[in-house]
Formats: structure tokens, sequence, C-alpha cells
């Protein structure tokens, strides 16, 4: 067929892009959480003198200018000290900052996986199961009995968890936790504005 009687093809419509769905994107990140203090003078001890947990049942609405903060030497305990309760599929879980002590657990628990590629996997499964406080009401379990090394009790945790949970679980409470540290620096920040 000659060039000149070629039929010509319409041009095929530009699929419009979908808005954005802007009440998404500036939803509230702490919806469905509920922030409490907690004493860490009130941890139960586990057998190695790790501390461990906090009080059943903590006060129902978050107090970040708690006089205790103010407390000479002894303030300092309660600064950061902060849990959330959520529900998430179907369960409630609480979770709580951890202390120094406790994040350096993280990292001796973590060691064997350093420059693998689970390496990240494994901080996020250990961050969980440190910082857990209760699932559905009850305590994740506990080493009964002392152990040589020192940081026993969080391998055991570490190991409770990752053996049984499964990524996107484990993911989901990462995430809190990491909505939980920002409260803390948030209501920290407004502590320092009002000393």
């Amino acid at each position: 067929m000659p060039p000149s009687r070629r039929k010509s093809v319409p041009p095929v419509p530009a699929t419009p892009e979908p808005e954005p769905d802007l009440a998404a994107e500036y939803a509230d990140p702490y919806e469905g959480m509920e922030f409490t203090s907690y004493d860490p003078t009130e941890q139960v001890q586990i057998p190695d003198g790790m501390p461990q947990g906090g009080p059943d049942d903590a006060e129902p609405q978050l107090q970040p200018f708690d006089e205790r903060y103010r407390d000479d030497f002894e303030g300092l305990m309660f600064l950061g000290a902060l849990s959330v309760s959520f529900s998430y599929v179907g369960h409630k879980f609480t979770m709580r900052t951890l202390t120094t002590l406790e994040l350096l657990a993280v990292g001796r628990v973590i060691k064997h996986f350093e420059e693998t590629i689970g390496a990240n996997r494994a901080y996020a499964t250990a961050m969980v199961a440190l910082s857990l406080q209760k699932v559905d009401g009850k305590e994740l379990p506990i080493p009964y009995a002392e152990g040589e090394d020192p940081y026993e009790w969080a391998e055991q945790r570490f190991q409770y968890v990752a053996a049984r949970w499964y990524p996107m679980i484990i993911d989901e409470l990462y995430t809190k936790y990491n909505l939980l540290e920002a409260r803390v620096r948030e209501v920290l920040e407004e502590m320092a504005k009002k000393v």
C-alpha cells in the first residue's frame, strides 16, 4: 500500500494517574495506640538480676509531667519510661521502652547475625522480643533458672519470638516500637521546653 493511503491508528488515551489518598498520607500514626507511663522501679527481676516486665496494670492515661521526673537523681529513671497497648489482627499487645542494659542485650543477641543478610531481621526481632511485655494479657516466657551467660534471658526471649512468629507480625510490632520511641522523644522535647 502506498504511504499516502495507510490508515492511521488513533492514539490510545493515557490512563489518568490515581489521585493520592491525602487522608491516608496524613493519618495519625498513633491512632489506636494507648500510651501509658510505667514505673521502672517496680520491674520484676528474673534470676540473673536483669530487669524485665513492668506493673500489671499501668495508669490509664499518659502523664508525661509526673513529678517523679523532676526528683533529684532518681528522676532520670522515669525519663523515657513509656509503654503502649494496641490491638492488631485480633490480638492485644503491650510493649515498653527498653533500658540501656536491654539495648545492649539486643547487641549481644544479634552478634551471630552481623554482616549477614539477616542482620536487619535479627535486630527487629530482638527489639520486639525484648520490648514486648504481654500478648493477650499473658507475659512472654522468661528463663526460670540462672545461666552462666548474663544475657541468656535475652537470647531465650529472642529465640522464642524468632522460632514462633512470622516476619509480617514482627515487622508490625517493630513499627509500633518505633512509634513508641518517637512518642518518648516528643514528650521529652515538650518537657525540655517547660523546664
